[in-house]
């Protein structure tokens, strides 16, 4: 290869030859031994072998000098590659501080956008990516979902899966526990043996359930949640070994289990183990007749943990064969169960421990998400906009150090620093926000009892990674067209101060800019505006009765094993003495209430009808207490409702809705009809209005009402709602139904506790949600489009400062100035509104199952939502567009 001469290579006009450089170094070195041994009297040729003989490998020094060279070059390189960047951070840093004003808003403007989009990020890596907490490996888990099962057939799908390294199986019920002084419910789940062992859990203290405990004849034992032991027993530093009161039974403590652990349902967090045997000896009386042999009893839900090499295909497999084997030998009970199972890995917690259907969760995560990364880029855009209008003000300073010899390669990465140090600050500004939301968000009830607190959502190294690397893209974003457009930068020009440059060039950049953000912020607030109104229609729906100022509260006397006979009693008791009580006007017990998805569906027969063939009568019904439509103020069209005559032992009766009045009688008299359930027979006494009884939106569905007094013996009624209509504020009336329930049957734990609008707020649940957090985001889009508006027009009016100064001089009046500025700019924002009700049209199909008696294209929303944005742009505009009218001509003319 043809060497370049050293003159070339001293000179250093490109990047140093490390070869070049040592094979002229080992070139010197051979000549000068060869010189010294021509000198000793040697030939050339032997002085040659001499040296080289001398000096040695000459290829291997070569090479090893080669490595030297080659990493001193590098370290060389990235010495001073970091101190370029080192010393463009403390140039950007400088940079900002010169501009406090331009830097807060920047930095502000980008945090709510970064902010918004890390809290959403918590929210959605806590439900649908996080790995189990506590679990071990939870990718190899899969969960067997369709149906629940029998613990026969558990016993049975665990012996032959050959994919499997184990199978387990659980349940959750209400059960309650007592610390010796007070008694509360809680999340007790019964579990399977293997429970513990297919999840590769280990005990904090003492040891986890094994299949030992799971066998019949077992001692009965628990093992307790970490921060359930802490709270529920503060008195006790050691609970291994001790018994502890569960549905009046005593069960032993075997264990703790680690904090971080809260089993597989993230929206009830566990907090007591028990065997599934142990369970069947506390159950509450009405499950006596069930127990663990019996294949008709479907309760549990199964997962187990695949070996290492198997596949989900290969368990699913052989989960149907065992199916179809069960149901071959008991075509009975198991009817059915080869097509209802199904297999899913469930290595998120989304995936496996929300109660919420799944596919919900997950289009209303991605619906949110969109949300929030919509801010972000009206965020960016409207930061965008104030680097070029900030560049402006810096044309001259590129200008000089383009002059003097700064490539545009290297001004760009300097201009590129500035923006990612921007938005590294947003982000450390972002998730400090994201943090103290979080804390003050913590105990903010989302549905259901579901908290931020309960779904366990943090900022982990994850969403901080996630947040650094939003913020770093969004610095290239918005930061590489002011950067690239600025180098553009005509030198001659940019150093005459009153060149305009490349003004025109930029306000178009701005423009566009402007149009993304007025489109997007139409978007959100079009779906404001959307859910705002479905929420109005909610709120406004008449759902038949009325539950302004009920108090609810949960009772279950199965859990103290009390017979029919007492059960009836305490009811009757606690009504009465509810009902007596100063500012409650009525008071009631049911199986079920409205809007809390608590009915039962059965089947019946009727009197002189036939169904159609091939179908089955079947109605929902509720058992209720005399004063249940005087409490919900349901009215009676028909008859009368049950009264102090209607007790065990009398005839059974019951109470329709007018839909199945309709349904089964059309214009005759439903009075004195009769309904067959099987083996008890009631008389219909009355009819009241249709109520919504699971969703506010629903059609009107056949009801009945049968009397609890007379159905409590047959049903066997434990777990039943406590009612009251309070003549004031209901939430008052909770701590009666607590001090009345604790003196009639002290040994009742009372739960559930809320007034009628909390526990039926889940029906309107999308609504609200949908309505406060596009609201929120809609405004805070808004507000920033709105400044980006005042920033560009503001930069036009300043660009056109000399033609503003002329129209005046030659004697424009102050309207026709106005108008030039404000017809200019609102022609591009009345693209920006063109361009968002094209996308919200396109768009919020995908929103449509959230609304509530509206259509997802609402008129009176596509109407309202531009003429509010329109006239907010209008005044942004205005402010400037004014100063516009006040240029001083003179001083106009000078300044160019």
């Amino acid at each position: 290869m043809m060497k370049r001469s050293a003159l070339h290579r001293y000179l250093r006009f490109w990047r140093a030859d490390v070869e070049d450089d040592v094979d002229e170094e080992l070139r010197f070195h051979l000549e000068m031994r060869e010189r010294d041994c021509v000198a000793s009297g040697l030939g050339s040729n032997e002085a040659h072998a001499e040296a080289v003989r001398r000096f040695g490998n000459v290829d291997s020094v070569r090479e090893i000098c080669y490595d030297i060279g080659h990493q001193r070059e590098r370290s060389t390189r990235i010495a001073g590659f970091m101190q370029g960047v080192r010393n463009d951070v403390v140039f950007a840093l400088r940079q900002l501080a010169r501009s406090p004003g331009f830097a807060i808003a920047a930095v502000l403007t980008l945090a709510l956008g970064i902010g918004a989009n890390s809290l959403v990020l918590g929210l959605v890596n806590a439900v649908l990516v996080r790995p189990l907490p506590g679990v071990t490996e939870p990718g190899r888990l899969i969960a067997v979902t369709g149906t629940a099962i029998s613990y026969p057939s558990f016993a049975d799908f665990r012996d032959g899966n050959p994919a499997l390294s184990g199978l387990a199986a659980y349940s959750e019920r209400s059960t309650a526990v007592s610390n010796g002084q007070h008694t509360e419910i809680a999340p007790v789940v019964a579990v399977t043996g293997s429970y513990f062992r297919v999840l590769g859990v280990k005990a904090l203290r003492g040891r986890v359930l094994t299949d030992r405990d799971d066998e019949p004849g077992a001692p009965p034992t628990a093992v307790l949640s970490a921060s359930f032991a802490r709270r529920f027993f503060p008195d006790n530093a050691d609970l291994i070994g001790h018994a502890i009161s569960l549905n009046g039974s005593p069960v032993t403590v075997v264990g703790i289990s680690p904090d971080d652990f809260h089993g597989l349902q993230i929206d009830s967090p566990e907090s007591v183990w028990i065997s599934a045997h142990t369970w069947m000896s506390l159950a509450p009386s009405s499950y006596a007749d069930k127990g663990l042999q019996g294949r008709s009893w479907w309760w549990l839900s199964m997962f187990g943990r695949l070996k290492p090499r198997a596949t989900v295909e290969q368990a699913r497999t052989a989960f149907m064969m065992s199916a179809s084997r069960q149901e071959a030998a008991d075509p009975g009970d198991s009817r059915g169960l080869a097509k209802a199972v199904a297999t899913s890995p469930i290595s998120t917690v989304g995936q496996a421990a929300l109660s919420v259907d799944h596919a919900t969760v997950v289009r209303a995560a991605a619906i949110v998400t969109a949300v929030v990364a919509i801010v972000l880029l009206i965020a960016c855009s409207n930061v965008c906009n104030l680097l070029l209008a900030r560049a402006m003000g810096r044309k001259r300073e590129i200008g000089i150090r383009m002059a003097i010899g700064a490539g545009r390669a290297r001004v760009v990465r300097q201009l590129l620093t500035e923006t990612a140090v921007l938005a590294l600050i947003a982000g450390a500004v972002a998730l400090a926000v994201t943090q103290l939301g979080l804390r003050l968000l913590s105990h903010l009830d989302l549905t259901d009892g579901i908290s931020i607190a309960t779904l366990g959502v943090h900022i982990d190294g994850r969403v901080t990674a996630v947040t650094v690397i939003i913020a770093l893209g969004a610095s290239l974003a918005f930061g590489a067209v002011p950067a690239f457009q600025t180098t553009q930068t005509n030198v001659t020009g940019a150093l005459k101060s009153g060149t305009p440059g490349t003004g025109s060039t930029r306000s178009n950049a701005q423009r566009l800019l402007l149009v993304a953000q007025v489109a997007l912020s139409l978007i959100l607030l079009i779906g404001a505006g959307l859910f705002t109104r479905s929420l109005q229609r909610a709120l406004s729906t008449d759902p038949g009765f009325d539950g302004s100022h009920v108090a609810l509260a949960s009772i279950n006397v199965g859990l103290i094993r009390s017979d029919s006979a007492r059960a009836g009693q305490i009811y009757s008791d606690l009504t009465t003495r509810l009902g007596s009580l100063p500012g409650i006007r009525a008071a009631a017990v049911a199986s079920a209430l409205p809007l809390d998805d608590g009915s039962d569906s059965y089947g019946f027969a009727l009197d002189n009808y036939s169904p159609p063939a091939g179908t089955r009568l079947n109605v929902e019904a509720s058992d209720v207490s005399a004063q249940y439509f005087s409490v919900f103020s349901i009215p009676v069209l028909r008859g009368r409702v049950f009264n102090s005559r209607d007790v065990a032992g009398a005839p059974h009766v019951a109470v329709i809705n007018q839909t199945m009045a309709h349904r089964y009688w059309q214009n005759a008299d439903p009075i004195g009809r009769r309904i067959f359930f099987g083996s008890d027979t009631v008389t219909i006494v009355g009819v009241v209005r249709d109520i919504r009884y699971h969703e506010l939106h629903e059609l009107p569905i056949p009801f009945v009402y049968r009397s609890l007094d007379q159905q409590i013996a047959e049903s066997g009624l434990s777990r039943v709602e406590v009612a009251v209509r309070t003549t004031g504020n209901p939430a008052a009336a909770i701590g009666m139904i607590r001090r009345v329930m604790h003196d009639v049957a002290p040994e009742v734990p009372v739960y559930r506790e809320a007034t009628f609008d909390e526990r039926s707020g889940h029906t309107i649940f999308a609504q609200r949600l949908g309505a406060s957090v596009l609201g929120l985001f809609g405004t805070l889009a808004l507000v920033i489009t709105a400044i980006g508006i005042y920033g560009v027009v503001g930069y036009g009016v300043a660009q056109r400062t000399r033609e503003m100064g002329i129209r005046i001089a030659l004697g424009a009046r102050t309207r026709s100035v106005l108008a030039v500025v404000l017809i200019d700019n609102m022609t591009t924002i009345l693209f920006g509104l063109l361009l968002g009700l094209a996308l919200s049209v396109a768009l919020v199909r995908t929103v449509s199952s959230f609304l509530f008696g509206i259509s997802a294209t609402d008129a009176v929303t596509f109407l309202t939502a531009p003429i509010v944005l329109l006239v907010v742009a209008a005044v942004a505009a205005l402010i400037p567009a004014l100063r516009a009218t006040r240029v001083d001509p003179v001083i106009a003319l000078r300044s160019e």
